[in-house]
């Protein structure tokens, strides 16, 4: 369940919450005057590429030609 603290409290605490985030996986919701503005929570694992190909071996392959073309794209 989060825990509600001010953005003040969240500001002179940051250090310790942030501790308490990664270490306990615990959730912060930052409130200034009684609203919610702000939230401080875990980030999910990251996944190495020799991670995802575990965990998905029947993964669709994509054609070389196609790959090679993304790169002149524009984002």
């Amino acid at each position: 369940m989060p825990q509600f603290i001010t953005v003040t409290e969240a500001a002179q605490q940051l250090t310790e919450i942030v501790d308490l985030v990664s270490e306990e996986k615990r959730t912060y919701l930052l409130t200034r005057d009684g609203v919610v503005v702000a939230q401080i929570t875990p980030v999910a694992v990251a996944l190495t590429g020799t991670d995802w190909r575990r965990r998905w071996p029947t993964r669709p392959r994509l054609d070389p030609e196609d790959g090679c073309g993304w790169s002149d794209e524009a984002v």
